[in-house]
Parts: structure tokens; sequence; C-alpha cells
């Protein structure tokens, strides 16, 4: 059995509440490899989207640095295109 990634509560649409400057910062940290930016940047997240944080976090304490800047960069796009 394959084990239950980590990003399941974690998806782009829900990255995509978050504001661009917010993900922008999230990309960056994760590509730096920076999980202390990270966990400071979780902090801000709105207490509604709480679960966002850990989700993040829990990501980040596992090395899972590429699909943070995956989810990240999608969800940036995703932003921008719905803001045209």
């Amino acid at each position: 059995a394959m084990p239950v990634p980590i990003t399941d509560g974690l998806t782009v649409e829900r990255l995509a509440t978050l504001p661009i400057p917010w993900l922008q910062q999230l990309y960056q940290s994760a590509a730096e490899v920076d999980d202390g930016k990270i966990a400071t940047l979780c902090t801000t997240i709105p207490a509604r989207e709480a679960g966002l944080g850990e989700a993040i976090m829990a990501m980040a304490q596992n090395f899972d640095f590429e699909p943070l800047i995956d989810l990240a960069e999608a969800a940036i796009a995703q932003r921008r295109q719905s803001q045209q």
C-alpha cells in the first residue's frame, strides 16, 4: 500500500485563497529549503485556514520542498488567471 501523501488537504485551490505576495514568499522559502521561514509564514495564515498552515509545515518537516514549490507556483498562476 502506498502511503497517503500529506498534500491531501493541501490543494492548489486552497492555497490560491492566500494572497500572491504570500504565495511568492512560500515559493521562495521552499526553493531555499528554509523551513524556518516557512514556519514564520505559516503563523500569518488566517485562523480559518489554520489547517493549511499545518499541512504546509508537515510537508516542510518532511522535506517535501519540491511539491511545495509546485503547489505554490500553481496557486500563483491560478490567482493571476482569476484576476484577469
